[in-house]
């Protein structure tokens, strides 16, 4: 327990770079692109008021 106190900043940094990493490889994998690009075109789907 006394290790867990004594360096839990660098745990939190460590822990928090892994999770930040995981998600650049889940938003940057092969094939999400036509994904995120119908994701990005969503406020413009059914504007028929103009």
């Amino acid at each position: 327990m006394d290790f867990l106190s004594n360096h839990a900043g660098l745990i939190g940094l460590i822990f928090f770079v892994c999770v930040f990493m995981i998600m650049l490889a889940y938003v940057f994998r092969p094939g999400s692109k036509q994904t995120y690009k119908s994701h990005g075109n969503i406020p413009f789907k059914g504007d028929d008021n103009g």
